[in-house]
C-alpha cells in the first residue's frame, strides 16, 4: 500500500509524529497503531498495530520510495499471533473454543490456566503503573504472555513479558523482543523474507 507522509501540515508546520499520524488518517479503520517500535538506518519505520478486521497483532513497515521524498510503501512485516494452549495428556492444540481435547478426549476446561486474561491484565497494569506505563494488548506466547506498554512520559513501547514460574507465580519483565522485531523487519532483504 502507497502512502503519503507529509511532514508539515497545509500551514507549513512540523507535524510532531508524520509517519504515525499518517497511518491513522489513511487507514484508522483498519488499523490501531500502538506505537513506533523503532527505526532502521536505511529508512525504514515499524510500528506495533492491531489489525481490527481479523483481530491480528501485527508489525507494519513504511519503507521509503527512491527518488519520491514523502511517498512510503506501507506492508505487513510480521504477524505476531496468539500461542494456542496445547492439552497436557497428548500435546495436541486445543481448538478455541473446545471442551474436549479432539485428539485424546481430555477436559479441556480442566487444563486452564488458573487467572483469566481479564485478571492477568489488571493484575499487569497495576505493576506496569509503576513503572508509569501503560497496557495496551497483549499476546499469550508458550508459558506465559507478552504485554504490549507505552511509557507516559516518553510514549516509548515496550514488552513485558508475564511468565508462570514453577512455584505457579508469576513474574514480570521487559524483553527484547520489539528490538528482535525491529532488526528483523528492517534488515535487507526483509521485505523478500517476511513475505513468504
Amino acid at each position: 500500500m502507497r502512502l503519503r507522509v507529509p511532514l508539515a501540515d497545509a500551514g507549513g508546520r512540523p507535524i510532531a509524529e508524520p509517519y504515525l499520524e499518517a497511518i491513522r488518517t489513511g487507514y484508522g479503520p483498519d488499523f490501531r497503531v500502538l506505537g513506533e517500535v523503532g527505526r532502521a538506518l536505511n529508512g525504514r519505520v515499524v510500528f506495533l498495530a492491531r489489525d481490527l478486521r481479523r483481530d491480528v497483532l501485527m508489525a507494519l513497515r513504511l519503507t521509503p520510495v527512491p527518488d519520491q521524498a514523502d511517498e512510503h510503501d506501507l506492508e505487513v512485516a510480521r504477524e505476531l499471533r496468539d500461542h494456542t494452549p496445547s492439552c497436557g495428556k497428548c500435546g495436541a492444540r486445543f481448538r478455541s473454543n473446545g471442551r474436549f481435547c479432539t485428539q485424546c478426549g481430555a477436559d479441556a476446561s480442566a487444563m486452564q490456566e488458573a487467572w483469566s486474561s481479564d485478571e492477568l491484565r489488571v493484575a499487569v497494569q497495576e505493576r506496569a503503573s509503576e513503572r508509569e506505563m501503560e497496557i495496551l494488548d497483549d499476546i499469550r506466547i508458550p508459558g506465559g504472555r507478552v504485554y504490549f506498554a507505552v511509557h507516559a512520559r516518553t510514549r516509548a513501547l515496550h514488552a513485558l513479558q508475564l511468565e508462570e514460574t514453577d512455584a505457579g507465580e508469576f513474574a514480570l519483565a521487559v524483553t527484547g523482543m520489539l528490538q528482535q522485531l525491529l532488526a528483523e523487519t528492517t534488515a535487507p532483504g526483509a521485505a523478500k523474507r517476511n513475505r513468504a
